[in-house]
């Protein structure tokens, strides 16, 4: 039977996600009807670049949430996990931004707003990894929405002041996590404590063991998200990076159900010993997440030119045959993102892995082919069948597994 307090953990911290997404939205709103579709596009761009640069980082907090939730009650286990990704997180971001600052220099792209969202990612996503492991859903909630009003007030802030530029809002975006942070651990600490004798090699390679399918996984899914914007920047140019982001950004109510119910999912089931509970669980959460994506699909397919003009103004309408298609994409996703993070829950993250990889090559190969031919269509197009084939290969590749495993354990 499916325990009360997950379906009212998730359907809390869906709300406040809920709530934390639109905020975050009208964020990039805001900063698109403020800027000029080049100026849009760059903050995109360089946010894509900075996602891709980061992965390795940010990853580390499904690998904290994953250990806190199976080890939840055991404080001087939770404390040695907890400090051994932080020592390894500290080492992995001196490594990315010394490489990410000689190939921007090459490149002549030298930005300090890149390296600040870089940073910033990596707190929020640890930090929330922490809450998820513990299932501090309504801390989870606060921290989200916290964040997302700072961003909102510093953004207004400067653009009533006049202050606007680019970098600055990349600034934004990347720290403001860190007031609420701040707020909430001073006023209530995380039960978790940072011991430097617990820091063990075994520990660490333990860790680093289990993250490299995550981290590969989420590199290939940070190609995914990011790698048809620096294509459509590199043939396009910035203004269709502008309104293709429109779209992007549109489509991110999407993924409002899946992260609500995956953040509380996955560490759950990781606590599960028993396969009936498991499917029941993700039985349960891939209808939700079905249903809530074919009403988002329909509600766009709808009111498309509708819903860019009220919300990003007449300047981007160019982005509404583009959002159909790629909202169809964020529907695979969806349905793929809460299988993979049950997979991840149970201890099978390579299964996550190697999908995300076969979409990856899809995705990277088609947009090299497609957007120099299509333009941002193609990106949609190919975002869009990306996706669906990485669905496919999940259960085709988990069935096949599963057979095995039946049939082994049945000898």
């Amino acid at each position: 039977m499916i325990d009360k307090e997950f379906i009212k953990g998730s359907a809390t911290f869906g709300l406040g996600y809920a709530t934390a997404r639109v905020l975050g939205l009208l964020f990039f709103i805001i900063v698109a009807r403020i800027c000029i579709p080049e100026d849009y596009g760059y903050i995109k761009y360089s946010i894509a670049v900075a996602g891709i640069a980061g992965v390795a980082l940010v990853s580390q907090g499904t690998t904290l949430a994953r250990y806190l939730g199976k080890y939840k009650g055991n404080k001087e286990i939770e404390n040695q996990y907890f400090s051994n990704i932080v020592i390894a997180v500290l080492i992995t971001l001196f490594i990315v931004v010394l490489v990410l600052f000689i190939i921007l220099y090459i490149v002549n792209k030298l930005h300090v707003g890149i390296f600040l969202v870089v940073i910033g990612t990596t707190i929020s996503e640890i930090y929330y990894g922490l809450l998820r492991g513990f299932i501090f859903y309504i801390r989870l909630t606060l921290f989200l929405i916290g964040t997302n009003v700072v961003k909102i007030v510093l953004i207004l802030l400067i653009f009533y002041t006049g202050y606007y530029q680019p970098q600055l809002v990349l600034a934004i975006f990347g720290l403001s996590c860190i007031v609420p942070l701040l707020f909430m651990e001073l006023k209530n600490p995380s039960p978790v404590s940072f011991k430097i004798k617990t820091v063990s090699k075994e520990t660490l390679k333990e860790l680093g063991k289990f993250s490299v399918p995550i981290i590969v996984a989420s590199y290939a899914y940070s190609l995914i998200t990011s790698f048809d914007t620096i294509c459509i920047e590199h043939y396009l140019g910035m203004y269709e990076v502008g309104i293709y982001s429109v779209a992007k950004t549109l489509g991110q109510i999407f993924v409002f159900v899946p992260l609500a119910i995956n953040t509380i999912l996955m560490p759950k089931v990781a606590g599960f010993n028993e396969k009936k509970e498991i499917k029941r669980y993700l039985k349960l959460s891939l209808v939700l997440v079905i249903s809530a994506s074919l009403v988002l699909l329909s509600g766009i397919y709808m009111f498309q030119r509708e819903l860019i003009e009220l919300i990003f103004t007449a300047k981007y309408l160019e982005a509404s045959a583009v959002l159909v298609i790629y909202s169809m994409g964020m529907v695979f996703y969806s349905i793929y993102s809460t299988a993979g993070n049950v997979l991840i829950g149970v201890g099978k993250p390579k299964i996550y892995m190697d999908t995300s990889l076969i979409c990856a090559m899809i995705n990277v190969i088609g947009n090299l082919y497609a957007v120099p031919r299509w333009g941002i269509y193609g990106a949609g197009i190919i975002f869009m069948v990306s996706y669906l084939i990485a669905l496919i290969s999940l259960f085709i590749i988990t069935l096949l597994r599963y057979k095995r495993y039946t049939k082994e354990e049945s000898k």
